[in-house]
């Protein structure tokens, strides 16, 4: 009789887990796993008030604790004007959190002995050969694979006239590839030498995923499917949304002095081989993006498989021997605890998306919204939504026992 009650207590809960749209990930009960339920309720709350307040359309939030699912749920809005719900399925832009996964595929590769983080990328690209600084003077060599994914090869800075702004232009372009795109990073040139300081750009991502390319002989995306996304069961993430999927995504929105406004940028068709930023441009699902933070919180291990080595996983959690930033391979690293181990990394995305890991907690948490978070020194700074949720999660987090 007790097999039978812990049997249907199983199917009860993996029928749960289902509905939420969170495929294999274990529930878990919130306070089994040492949380009152008052914070929940001021959990629940504050994701009310800020949709109430207008400061945010909407949203999903989803934390994970030792491996079980203790809070999953959508809030407000995905589409305002037809009064959509957001829902904790729903996949969204993820914007820069592109980045750890793009680096988790190119380090796994290397680990496979596909292509070497330490070379110069001129080794695959001869259009780096001989490659100019701003300056006009030539640069001593081409960056690295591990320079450009810690964001200290020299790229164009993402803000900078050669950065983002001709990028904008050529994205909408049907005809433009990765390869276009790259040479014509070569031509731009780098901003600085190799290593002297730290400078965040995406266009960095665009020439490693193109060197990765051309090291193997085959699509990144495709590498990236099978090395990561598919053993880790990310079935809605991906580069190139269907028309379908693309109707899905939430709504875009941006936070003016006036209120919440309809993002003037519509989504964009991608063929097979139209040119996508690596740097940012993934769509995926909070399930999907806590399987890829369990791998990380895990150093490489899914379901008792080692997937990445555990080495080359905890070398994306710390900066590069010559850099001095809190940024490691595709990570922002946050405190430091005993024997120089990060204590929790994570990443923000520029259209509103935000995750965690927190090693000492065993907790990995995701925000998705489809709104940026406001810029300092504006009219909207004061909204601060994203910080004042992302502070309720720490504050949540730190509660949580240690075991």
């Amino acid at each position: 009789m007790a097999n039978l009650v812990l049997a249907s207590l199983s199917i009860l809960l993996a029928a749960g887990v289902r509905a939420l749209g969170l495929g294999e990930l274990p529930q878990g009960d919130w306070e089994k796993h040492g949380l009152p339920v008052s914070a929940r309720d001021e959990l629940r709350a504050l994701l009310a008030d800020q949709v109430e307040q207008k400061r945010i359309p909407g949203g999903s939030l989803l934390l994970v604790h030792h491996g079980e699912v203790i809070f999953a749920e959508g809030f407000g809005w995905a589409d305002i004007a037809k009064k959509r719900p957001f829902k904790i399925t729903d996949a969204v832009r993820i914007a820069s959190i592109t980045k750890p996964i793009v680096a988790t595929g190119i380090v796994a590769l290397a680990a496979d002995g596909r292509v070497s983080l330490d070379e110069p990328v001129s080794k695959w690209l001869p259009e780096f050969r001989g490659v100019k600084l701003y300056s006009g003077m030539e640069a001593s060599r081409a960056p690295t694979i591990r320079e450009l994914l810690s964001h200290t090869g020299g790229a164009p800075v993402d803000e900078s006239p050669q950065g983002r702004p001709w990028l904008r232009e050529w994205s909408n372009r049907p005809d433009v590839t990765l390869a276009h795109v790259v040479k014509r990073l070569s031509e731009t040139g780098l901003a600085w030498e190799p290593r002297a300081k730290f400078g965040y750009s995406g266009s960095g991502y665009d020439i490693a995923v193109r060197a990765v390319e051309v090291a193997t002989g085959r699509s990144f995306e495709e590498q990236l499917t099978e090395r990561v996304l598919k053993p880790l069961g990310m079935d809605q993430t991906t580069f190139r949304p269907d028309e379908k999927a693309r109707a899905d995504v939430p709504k875009s929105y941006n936070l003016t002095a006036k209120g919440i406004v309809t993002s003037t940028r519509p989504p964009r068709e991608r063929n097979a081989t139209t040119y996508v930023t690596y740097g940012g441009s993934l769509v995926s699902t909070p399930a999907d993006l806590a399987k890829f933070l369990l791998l990380h919180l895990d150093h490489g291990q899914w379901h008792e498989e080692q997937l990445v080595p555990a080495d080359a996983v905890r070398s994306m959690h710390r900066p590069p021997e010559w850099s001095h930033t809190g940024y490691g391979l595709g990570w922002s690293l946050g405190l430091i605890g005993k024997g120089k181990e990060r204590m929790n990394i994570g990443h923000t995305g520029s259209s509103g998306t935000a995750c965690g890991i927190d090693f000492r907690k065993q907790v990995v948490w995701v925000l998705f919204t489809q709104m940026p978070a406001p810029k300092k020194g504006t009219a909207t700074e004061e909204a601060g939504f994203h910080q004042l949720i992302r502070e309720k999660v720490k504050q949540i987090v730190e509660a949580i026992p240690e075991t």
